[in-house]
């Protein structure tokens, strides 16, 4: 799997708008860990996934569409 380099990834000014909206302020410096850090689960995220097979990732769909799952 391929890393997203820094280049790639979303702006500061974009992550702002977001992440400081509803009147949160956050730091040029916590934008980016924030950021970085969520990059950085959906890298491990989709490395997960596609080391799955076809009925293991069946398996996940349904775990995580069950109401069960909902409950917690």
């Amino acid at each position: 799997m391929k890393t997203i380099l820094d280049k790639d990834k979303m702006s500061l000014a974009q992550c702002r708008k977001i992440l400081n909206k509803d009147g949160c302020k956050y730091s040029d410096e916590e934008i980016l860990k924030i950021r970085n850090w969520i990059y950085e689960v959906s890298e491990i995220t989709l490395s997960f996934l596609e080391s799955r097979t076809p009925d293991e990732l069946l398996r996940i769909e349904k775990i995580l569409g069950s109401k069960d799952f909902d409950k917690e």
